[in-house]
C-alpha cells in the first residue's frame, strides 16, 4: 500500500496528504479502484454520477458526442487527474460529457460523503481533501474558459497560435512539447484535422514556428502573438 499511497499523493487532490494520512483515511474507506480497458466507456453523458474519479494509472477522453455520430473532444485526462469534482455538490444534475478509457486504465473513485460526513479520527484529512477539491474546481473553471475562447476564434491560425502560446507559456520555454497528437489537437481546437496540418505547414513557411511531431518552436514570438489575436 505505500506505493499506492506515495503515487495517489502526486495528485492535486491528495496534496499535502501525509502517507499516515492517507492510511488513516483509507483503513475507514478502503480504497475504490476500477479497471477499464482501451475505449470503455467510464462515464456516460447525462449518467447521474456522483463521485470524485482520479485517474491512477493510464488514460482516459473526455467527450462530446453528437447526434449525428460525431464526436468532440473537450479535453484528455491524464494519470493524478481528477473528474467530476462538481457535481458532489450539485447531486440532482446528470453528467454533461461523456469519458471513454484511451488505454487501459485504472480509476480511484472517492465518494462526496467520504468528504463531507465529517469523522472525527480523519477530519483533518477530510479538511485537506474539501479545499483540493475547491481548488480543483476553480482550476476547471479557468480551463473551461479557455476552451470556450479557443471556440469562439473563427481563423485557424489564430486557434494555432492561441493553443500553442498558451503551451508556451506553460513550459515556460519558446520550444516545448505537447501532449496532443495531430487528430487530437484538431479535435481540441474544433477543426478538421487537414485543415490543421495545412496552416501548421504554413506557419512554419512563414518562419513563425518550427515543429516535427509534437515538439514546436515558436520562432516569431511577435507575429504569432499578433495571428493570435486576429479575429
Amino acid at each position: 500500500m505505500k506505493e499506492f499511497y506515495d503515487k495517489i499523493r502526486q495528485s492535486s487532490l491528495f496534496l499535502s496528504i501525509s502517507e499516515k494520512q492517507c492510511q488513516q483515511f483509507f483503513d475507514i474507506y478502503p480504497p475504490m479502484i476500477h479497471q477499464y480497458e482501451k475505449d470503455e466507456v467510464i462515464v456516460s453523458r447525462s449518467e447521474h454520477f456522483h463521485k470524485i474519479g482520479l485517474i491512477i494509472k493510464g488514460k482516459a477522453t473526455v467527450h462530446q458526442d453528437t447526434s449525428y455520430g460525431t464526436s468532440n473532444v473537450i479535453t484528455w485526462l491524464n494519470e493524478m487527474d481528477t473528474f467530476a469534482e462538481v457535481l458532489m455538490f450539485i447531486p440532482s444534475e446528470s453528467y454533461p460529457t461523456s469519458i471513454t478509457a484511451a488505454a487501459s486504465t485504472q480509476v480511484l473513485f472517492i465518494e462526496p460523503s467520504q468528504i463531507t460526513l465529517v469523522i472525527d479520527s480523519i477530519k483533518d484529512v477530510q479538511h485537506i481533501l474539501l479545499l483540493n477539491v475547491t481548488k480543483l474546481i476553480a482550476q476547471k473553471a479557468f480551463l473551461l474558459h479557455r476552451k470556450v475562447e479557443i471556440l469562439t476564434i473563427k481563423s485557424i491560425k489564430s486557434k494555432i497560435c492561441h493553443y500553442l502560446l498558451h503551451e508556451s507559456e506553460k513550459a515556460g520555454l519558446s520550444t516545448f512539447e505537447v501532449s496532443l497528437n495531430r487528430d487530437q489537437m484538431a479535435s481540441y481546437l474544433h477543426v478538421s484535422r487537414p485543415s490543421l496540418s495545412r496552416e501548421l505547414k504554413v506557419l512554419q513557411v512563414d518562419n513563425v514556428i518550427k515543429f516535427k511531431g509534437n515538439r514546436f518552436e515558436i520562432t516569431d514570438r511577435y507575429r504569432c502573438e499578433k495571428i493570435a489575436s486576429e479575429e
